[in-house]
């Protein structure tokens, strides 16, 4: 035991520069777990459904061109929504995510008179996630998208760490992983658990820490009944003891 002390103790700087390569390697590894958990959660659903949607959307965006296309206006705005999904198409997992975003806020310019061309609010309602999509049970859609949102989240804070949040380039990860953003006019909320501070009641005897001597209750004293005044009548008259017991005992005793 002595030995190995005095080697640590004489090659300090070779003790802590293994002992450094050896947590840099534990961040590594944990870090090259959440991406492939990450890849894989994506790859269940979400990356069918994104490429089937991002296909949907190009086709209409094309239908809406041939008949208002000939508007420079509308034209531009049809091309900035093509450059949105064009990204997501064949794209790695961040392009994806980030088209989806794009696509779910997309707004037409206020310019444009909605009224003039009917038409045009099918490109807003485009999207990615609907309320149907998302309420159905059957698919899955909501569970894997909010696990995804999950994944990529503790995927981020470790990425963030010191020092792997300067190797992630060397070690060919991916920085930040994006995250599912809510639809701007969606009425869809996540169940996200949200803990509420709420006031402690008064008496909650958790919150006051009372003993069990403090929390015995203290009976109230019960009303003391009315005490009725009797009257007594009080007389004049002496009574005389009377002799009549103790002449019958004297003859007795004869």
């Amino acid at each position: 035991m002595k030995g190995i002390f005095n080697f640590i103790f004489n090659n300090a700087i070779f003790v802590i520069f293994i002992a450094a390569i050896y947590y840099i390697y534990r961040q590594y590894k944990g870090l090259r777990d959440r991406d492939r958990d990450i890849r894989l959660e994506f790859s269940k659903i979400l990356n069918g459904y994104l490429d089937k949607k991002f296909t949907e959307s190009l086709d209409i965006a094309k239908e809406i061109e041939k008949e208002y296309g000939n508007v420079d206006l509308i034209r531009q705005e049809i091309e900035r929504l093509q450059y949105s999904i064009e990204k997501g198409v064949n794209g790695s997992i961040n392009d994806k995510v980030e088209a989806s975003n794009l696509l779910n806020k997309f707004k037409l310019n206020k310019e444009i008179d909605k009224e003039k061309y009917p038409n045009l609010k099918d490109l807003e309602n485009i999207g990615t996630f609907n309320e149907e999509e998302m309420a159905s049970v059957d698919n899955g859609l909501a569970i894997t998208r909010k696990a995804y949102n999950a994944l990529a989240f503790r995927y981020n804070e470790k990425a963030n760490e010191f020092p792997i949040e300067y190797l992630t380039k060397f070690f060919k990860l991916v920085p930040q992983y994006a995250i599912f953003e809510q639809r701007k006019n969606s009425t869809y909320e996540e169940n996200f658990e949200v803990f509420e501070e709420k006031e402690p009641e008064i008496n909650s005897l958790s919150t006051l820490n009372l003993t069990e001597e403090e929390t015995t209750p203290i009976e109230e004293p019960k009303p003391q009944e009315e005490i009725t005044e009797v009257e007594i009548e009080h007389s004049d008259e002496v009574l005389k003891p009377t002799t009549t017991i103790v002449d019958n005992q004297a003859n007795s005793d004869k």
